[in-house]
């Protein structure tokens, strides 16, 4: 089996070595054919083939259109195929543009080939969708349209399949791209005035005055492709960016109207949703945003569809809005917002400043210990009796609460150990915590965790900007026998007192843990919770709930105020 890598290209000297370079690892030969460059990437993708060591031809052809110059290149690929005695229906063209990156599985395997055709996934970094990319030439190929042309086998009996094992970067950075959708734009409507009813050269020219910002025109030639017969996604996707042009307009209602009625046609498209509830967020309806964002979360992404799958809308940006919106919808929705902020800043992939963003809408979210008087223990020998405090986690609207305190973003997670020297620490475990990332301070020795064997129990510590100054969140950390950090809660924080760090803590007979800390002047204080929300909250990495002693000895802690969280999404003031 050979590969034959198959271009067209004008003016591409920026990005054809890296294009080349992505793809001469796999293929036997090249034809690329160039149409007409003023600058040297004819010079600089001969030298980039001397450099592989991989044979082929630079050929220059006269600019007609982009179908018919693709047609002439497969064609002249054929008969380079021929000279080398290379048999055709052994032979696949690989058909890139210069911009593009190839990114090549480890296990692909180019003798496994089979098909006529392989669709390739395609990646711009927003939308992807899958295109032949690899045909036979056991069958004769032309490329049909002026513009955003299509493959089609000359005859019958060609079939083909989808092959995950190559995926194409599309950069977008090659030359002439100022002037590509105007140029598009009249090659389009040329094609149309010789055949009116050829409904991809319809959409596409929508998708030309879109990218334009000509929002009135790109209406028009949507809502003109939705009513034509053809293929159906297409169709569904140029009523979807109908729905787009018309709020761009400021015809909002027929524009919400129209996005409702794409995900109605389509309800496995969960991008309808996403953008009306965008709409909806950037005109402060909140409220009427968050049912589409929770719908459409409920939808997985769309793997068997094919064309501009938005694949961020399914990865992030509906937990973006719900980040925002579920903060102004009542505390009822708090949990979702935080539970947002922290899927966020545990994806991998994003800017700094896209993790500063999410983490300062996390502030608005942290649950608090809010803590009330409940009564005093019994004097002891020296007359001393502390007080106990009720703890109860809350959330900043609870009337309980005076002033909020936030729970914050993680980083990465790194434990220490307090030396014998003043100052000191030694790091003891290092782990990035499925949560999200977690950066914190461990200050008082570990405890054993009652019931679980070889497991410890400490708290840790992190100190983050707030909205209204530095805020001081804690979480529960397990350790196992090796030291090494097996689970960790979500964060909490002390709201009365601002409870910087604990100095201590102790197994009360089993039945709970007792945190010992300073209060302003150096007094002594502590509370206690009951064990079994310790390990419940550790287990399942949520938040829990301290308990009032329920007793002098403070044994038998109240299991009625033992709270579990739901996941809720909740929204942040900022928006991105």
């Amino acid at each position: 089996m050979h590969l034959v890598l198959c271009m067209i290209v004008r003016d591409e000297s920026a990005v054809i070595e890296r294009c080349l370079k992505s793809a001469f690892p796999i293929v036997d030969g090249f034809v690329i054919c160039d149409t007409g460059s003023q600058d040297d990437t004819v010079e600089r993708a001969r030298a980039s083939a001397e450099r592989a060591g991989i044979p082929g031809q630079m050929l220059r052809h006269q600019w007609v259109d982009f179908g018919r110059n693709r047609t002439m290149a497969a064609m002249a690929a054929r008969r380079f195929v021929q000279e080398c005695g290379w048999a055709p229906d052994r032979t696949y063209l690989l058909l890139l543009d210069a911009d593009m990156v190839l990114h090549v599985d480890p296990v692909f395997d180019s003798q496994s080939l089979t098909e006529s055709w392989y669709d390739v996934l395609q990646d711009d970094g927003v939308i992807q969708y899958r295109n032949p990319r690899l045909i036979c030439l056991r069958s004769e190929w032309e490329a049909v349209g002026p513009t955003h042309e299509y493959w089609r086998p000359v005859g019958a009996g060609a079939t083909g399949r989808r092959l995950d094992t190559l995926l194409i970067e599309d950069r977008a950075d090659g030359g002439n791209r100022e002037s590509k959708y105007e140029r598009d734009i009249n090659l389009l409507r040329e094609a149309l005035r010789a055949e009116p009813e050829n409904s991809r050269c319809v959409f596409y020219l929508a998708q030309s005055f879109f990218e334009t910002g000509r929002w009135a025109e790109a209406a028009d030639w949507y809502g003109q492709r939705w009513r034509m017969e053809g293929w159906a996604e297409e169709g569904w996707y140029a009523r979807y960016r109908e729905g787009l042009c018309l709020l761009k307009m400021g015809e909002r209602e027929r524009g919400a109207g129209t996005l409702l009625e794409a995900f109605d046609e389509r309800p496995e498209r969960a991008e309808p949703l996403w953008a009306l509830a965008r709409h909806y967020r950037e005109l402060g309806k909140h409220q009427a945003a968050l049912p589409l964002v929770l719908r459409g979360l409920e939808i997985p992404y769309p793997a068997e569809d094919v064309l501009f799958v938005e694949r961020q809308v399914y990865e992030w940006r509906l937990w973006e809005e719900l980040m925002i919106c579920a903060y102004h919808s009542g505390p009822r929705y708090l949990l979702f917002g935080l539970e947002a902020c922290e899927r966020l800043l545990a994806q991998p992939g994003h800017n700094s400043a896209f993790y500063d963003y999410v983490a300062g809408n996390e502030a608005f979210y942290l649950p608090v210990l809010a803590s009330r008087k409940a009564g005093r223990l019994a004097p002891a020998s020296d007359g001393s009796a502390p007080d106990v405090d009720e703890h109860r986690l809350s959330v900043p609207d609870e009337p309980e609460v005076a002033k909020g305190l936030f729970v914050f973003s993680c980083r990465p997670l790194v434990i220490g150990r307090r030396g014998e020297s003043a100052g000191e620490t030694d790091p003891i475990a290092r782990r990035e915590v499925g949560i999200g990332p977690l950066e914190a301070r461990c200050d008082i020795p570990m405890v054993s965790l009652s019931a679980a064997g070889e497991r410890w129990i400490t708290l840790v510590r992190e100190i983050l900007p707030g909205p209204a100054g530095p805020v001081h969140a804690h979480r529960w950390l397990e350790f196992d026998a090796g030291s090494a950090v097996a689970r960790v809660s979500r964060p909490f924080a002390f709201e009365a007192p601002a409870v910087e760090s604990a100095d201590a803590l102790q197994d009360v007979d089993g039945l709970s843990v007792r945190i010992e800390y300073q209060v302003t002047g150096g007094a002594r204080a502590y509370v206690e919770c009951a064990w079994k929300s310790v390990r419940s909250a550790v287990a399942e990495g949520r938040q829990f709930q301290l308990q009032r002693n329920a007793s002098a000895s403070g044994a038998g802690a109240d299991e009625d105020a033992v709270q579990e969280s739901r996941p809720i999404v909740h929204t942040s003031a900022a928006g991105r």
